[in-house]
């Protein structure tokens, strides 16, 4: 993905931790929101979550 990427904010962030824990992939979600999905994860875990 070339450029900035878009900032996901902490509601986001929850809503997509719940997506997760809810079965779906890292990868849909991140294309969903226009991420990478690395960039999905580390986010996700900086802001105080654990994805398991």
């Amino acid at each position: 993905m070339a450029g900035r990427q878009r900032v996901v904010d902490e509601d986001q962030k929850l809503e997509l931790l719940q997506c997760m824990e809810a079965g779906e992939t890292v990868s849909k979600l991140a294309d969903e929101v226009g991420v990478s999905r690395q960039r999905l994860t580390s986010g996700v875990i900086t802001s105080g979550f654990m994805i398991t």
